[in-house]
């Protein structure tokens, strides 16, 4: 049936006549009370409370190891994502950094005519002018 402490009712009960033999049906309520202000005074020790704790901490052990591992895997995983995603910016961060260098060029050189012209200079496009400015101010509405 039910257990308490590792112990089973019939060893409950065995243990209780042999208490009742020993100390006699006179003493017995005062063994008793003797030994709950006993009790009482160990589970509220601060030597008693440190066990506890300690008993906890050693209980959560394996978890937070298992939970340790788990965040080394993670950190370890997103290291490499990190260093994989640093070879692929960095060839991209060097074109952007060129492309803007030869912008600010080419910017210089439409602010100074006089100067000579960049090598880069061929690769910008004007975008076209309209054809017929006029003709796209007009409405498209046949009815009116």
């Amino acid at each position: 049936m039910g257990e308490i402490f590792g112990i089973g009712i019939e060893e409950l009960i065995f243990i209780g006549i042999l208490v009742a033999l020993l100390f006699g049906p006179e003493s017995l309520p005062h063994a008793a009370r003797r030994v709950g202000l006993l009790l009482n005074r160990l589970f509220r020790s601060p030597l008693y409370k440190e066990g506890l704790k300690i008993r906890k901490q050693i209980n959560d052990l394996p978890a937070a190891l298992a939970r340790l591992a788990e965040l080394e895997e993670i950190q370890k995983n997103l290291n490499d994502e990190i260093s994989d995603l640093k070879k692929v910016i960095d060839p991209a961060a060097k074109l952007a950094a060129e492309s803007l260098h030869a912008a600010e060029a080419q910017m210089r050189q439409d602010a100074d005519p006089g100067s000579a012209p960049d090598a880069g200079a061929d690769r910008i496009i004007a975008p076209p002018a309209p054809a017929d400015p006029a003709a796209d101010s007009q409405p498209n509405d046949p009815i009116g």
